[in-house]
């Protein structure tokens, strides 16, 4: 909020009733105070006077003094001297005025002087009892010398309420939304900040769509009960009786003591708060919304978007400086076409300059004016009853300076103006309570084509839009409407910096009139990008959302997913900004499936054509390569009888020798190998394995040898199955026959197995003459496991042989013959399931 103490007195003038009032008459205080109404109503008359009266001169040595009080709690004293108005002013050097602000002459000195100090009389901002005086007096004080007189003063004494000061601000609460602050009812306005040119009371922040509810909050301190109102009450009441008006960017206005506001794009807007109170005072204030601009995930994305299954990657979605890629904020701006000024009061002065600022800022650095149309206009809402008074300057911010007009004939900020006389500048109210606002209207000065002439050349008059304002009889003011400068604006400002203070300076240069600059502002060229502010919201939070394939890095800003099914997979990854508003992208990493070939198979075929082999393909990489492992070669060709191929994607296989191979095929692109076995057969053979006679109490024990991929069936003479084994057990006499069978065919074959009678000797007569020179068994020609072992009678073992033969004649297992004599044997035979014990004679 901004204070703008405003020292505006609506002077009352002296009635008839009172006549003359001297430096030496009584004080006017008490049941003698002023009488604010009627009596003290006119402040155009000379009622007060020094000690010689109207006619006759002051005396020497004189001290005299008197004090004026309002006769109602709130208002004030004034009083007006000046020669400019046609009022006496003439008080030697020597001698002195004194104005104090108060009934006493102990009370703050305001001003003190004489016609060498101020030739044209006090200003009458200096002449009027302030806010602090709770009296409202003024004491007025004369001291002369020893030396010379002179004609001393005529001058006016009036009194009447001031317009009263207040303290504008608003408060915005964001409503219903997702941004900091929503639904609270704490006030969301933020980085608050009072400017001396404009106030500006922050910024909201917000996120689109969101809503927030502007409530104008102005103080008045000085009505009755006020924080500043006089001790003893008085003055008026404003609260309540104040009007808000809201003017938004967008170009909407609302006029209520709250609005709601809900922002459609994603920018700033300005705010702009103009609060008028009863008497015509107002301020203006501003504020600035900024709403949430989506943030850029542009490099937000993971390392490898394809996958092969059992791959992994990372997923980047980083914001600090040490990130390499990441979420960026995406900034936004406040744009409109002028800076402005508020409202300031030109009080009557002689000679007094009142100027208002305004800060610019948004131009690139070191930007200077310098081409014809680069500043295009400078508008001044102004309302004043003496045109004749002003002049008006325009100064940058580093000290240049440009005369927009000058109308007064004398020497002021420019000597010898075009003379405006009585003719308004707006509705002027010329009523006599000057401090009290008329009719403000718009003047622009600017050198574009299609401007008037600047006002040295001539204006046009038009009634007085404040008609309620013509007080004296003036009704006639300057035409609102486009002007050129008195003076060019390239030629006397180019070089100026345009980021920096420009004042706008109006000289009142007589005492009788006053106005208000109820606004002004500066244009620049829309090119130069005038009062552009920029914002960025700043990311404050991120994460990825929970996934379960997140497998390092859980809600980080870099994670590592291993999604582990041929698929598409999305991951969010989420952020929120420093104003509360939440963003999230989506990024798809897809699971390719890997090689695949036909499956494993089982041909009686010399070869074998793959079809509809798959291999994954990226960035133009395809195929792979095929390799094998088996019992022989294999031929890989692009056809049965193609040439040799490794990447052939459907190759033929022939191998060399027949059996099962093993075929793997690996891709370029996932580095996978696959592998499928394929059995090359060849048609069956049947072959029984076994003795085709028995001896007599013995069975027999049949069997065959498969190949691979081959099934057996024994049957006997009946033709029933005994056996789906490779060894058919418990044979006796008769026809067995074996059928082995594979895919290609099968094959069959038979053995007539017949019993014999089996005896163990029991004598040997190893002589050489061919007969019983052996111990024959006849188990040893049916059994191959047949064992002898031979002890002599002290149980020595002399032989033995574990696959006898038919060929022991007697010897010793070392080969030395043994001696005639009894022996004893042990035989076994059929897998040890058999045996034969007894005596063996050998005779030589």
């Amino acid at each position: 909020m901004n204070l703008r103490v405003l020292y505006i007195i609506s002077l009352l003038s002296f009635h008839s009733l009172y006549g003359q009032i001297l430096i030496t008459d009584t004080d006017y205080t008490g049941a003698n105070s002023c009488n604010c109404n009627p009596t003290f109503s006119d402040g155009t008359v000379t009622n007060f006077f020094d000690s010689g009266g109207n006619l006759n001169d002051y005396s020497s040595n004189e001290d005299e003094s008197i004090t004026f009080c309002p006769d109602a709690t709130g208002s004030k004293v004034g009083l007006l001297f000046g020669t400019n108005v046609g009022f006496v002013w003439d008080v030697l050097a020597s001698d002195t005025v004194y104005i104090y602000d108060g009934p006493t002459t102990a009370s703050p000195l305001l001003v003190k002087g004489n016609s060498d100090s101020h030739p044209a009389g006090f200003p009458a901002g200096l002449t009027t009892a302030t806010w602090a005086n709770t009296s409202g007096c003024l004491t007025v004080q004369f001291k002369s010398d020893a030396s010379n007189q002179a004609q001393g003063w005529a001058a006016n004494v009036s009194c009447g309420n001031y317009t009263q000061p207040f303290q504008i601000g608003m408060q915005a609460l964001i409503g219903v939304g997702e941004a900091n602050g929503a639904g609270d009812q704490i006030d969301d306005m933020t980085n608050q900040s009072i400017t001396a040119a404009l106030p500006d009371t922050g910024y909201v922040n917000v996120c689109l769509g969101d809503s927030i509810l502007f409530i104008s909050k102005p103080v008045f301190p000085y009505e009755p009960g006020g924080s500043m109102a006089p001790t003893s009450g008085g003055g008026y009441v404003q609260t309540g009786n104040f009007t808000s008006l809201w003017e938004f960017s967008d170009g909407t206005s609302h006029v209520g003591d709250s609005v709601w506001f809900v922002p459609t794009a994603r920018t700033g807007y300005f705010v702009q708060l103009r609060v008028t109170e009863p008497m015509g005072l107002f301020d203006v204030i501003m504020s600035k919304v900024r709403v949430s601009t989506v943030p850029s995930f542009e490099t937000c994305r993971p390392l490898d978007d394809e996958l092969c299954i059992g791959q992994a990657t990372t997923l980047i979605g980083g914001i600090t400086q040490s990130d390499t890629a990441g979420v960026s904020s995406v900034g936004s701006a406040f744009q409109i076409q002028g800076s402005f000024a508020a409202q300031t009061y030109l009080p009557d002065g002689s000679g007094q300059n009142y100027t208002t600022p305004i800060n610019i800022a948004g131009f690139p650095a070191g930007m200077t004016l310098q081409n014809l149309g680069d500043l295009e206009s400078v508008c001044v809402d102004i309302e004043h009853s003496y045109l004749g008074d002003l002049e008006m300057m325009l100064t940058c911010p580093n000290g240049q300076s440009v005369n927009i007009f000058n109308s007064f004939t004398g020497n002021g900020l420019f000597p010898g103006g075009f003379g405006g006389g009585g003719t308004f500048l707006g509705g002027a109210n010329d009523t006599g309570t000057n401090g009290v606002p008329g009719t403000c209207e718009t003047y622009c000065f600017s050198e574009n084509p299609g401007a008037l002439p600047a006002w040295v050349n001539g204006y046009n008059t038009v009634p007085t839009s404040f008609p309620a304002g013509c007080g004296f009889g003036n009704c006639l003011m300057v035409e609102p409407g486009t002007y050129n400068p008195e003076e060019s604006y390239v030629a006397a400002l180019a070089g100026c910096p345009l980021n920096g203070t420009w004042t706008l300076t109006v000289r009142d240069n007589l005492l009788s009139d006053d106005g208000f600059i109820c606004e002004w502002g500066i244009y620049f060229d829309a090119a130069l990008n005038p009062n552009n502010e920029t914002y960025s919201p700043t990311i404050v939070f991120d994460e990825w959302l929970s996934d379960p394939t997140i497998i390092t890095g859980t809600n980080d800003t870099a994670v590592v997913v291993a999604p582990n099914v041929v698929g598409n997979y999305n991951y969010t990854f989420q952020v929120t900004d420093n104003y509360g508003c939440s963003y999230d992208t989506v990024v798809t990493v897809v699971v390719k499936p890997g090689p695949s070939i036909a499956p494993g198979d089982t041909t009686c075929n010399d070869f074998f054509t793959f079809t509809n082999t798959f291999a994954p393909s990226e960035g133009g990489v395809s195929g792979g390569i095929w390799s094998y492992t088996g019992p022989g070669n294999l031929a890989i060709t692009t056809s049965p009888t193609g040439p040799p191929t490794t990447t052939f994607i459907n190759p033929t296989i022939t191998p060399s020798v027949n059996g099962t191979y093993d075929v793997s095929f690996t891709d370029n692109v996932c580095n996978y190998t696959v592998t499928s076995s394929f059995t090359f057969l060849d048609d069956p053979v049947a072959v029984i394995f076994g003795e085709d006679t028995i001896c007599q109490g013995d069975s027999a024990k049949l069997f065959t040898i498969l190949q691979e991929g081959e099934t057996v069936m024994w049957l006997n003479d009946n033709n029933a199955i005994i056996s789906t084994d490779t060894n058919a057990l418990g044979i006796t006499d008769g026809v067995y026959t074996v059928v082995v069978t594979n895919v290609c065919s099968s094959d069959e074959a038979s053995m007539n197995v017949v019993i014999q009678p089996c005896e163990v000797p029991n004598v040997i007569t190893p002589n050489g003459d061919g007969k019983n020179d052996f111990f024959y068994t006849r188990y040893a020609d049916v059994y191959p496991d047949v064992n002898l072992t031979i002890f002599n009678r002290w149980g020595r073992i002399v032989y033995q042989n574990e696959a006898y033969d038919n060929t022991w004649d007697g010897e010793k297992t070392n080969g030395n013959e043994l001696n005639g004599g009894v022996y004893y044997y042990i035989m076994t035979w059929d897998g040890g399931t058999k045996d034969e014990k007894g005596t063996i004679t050998v005779f030589r």
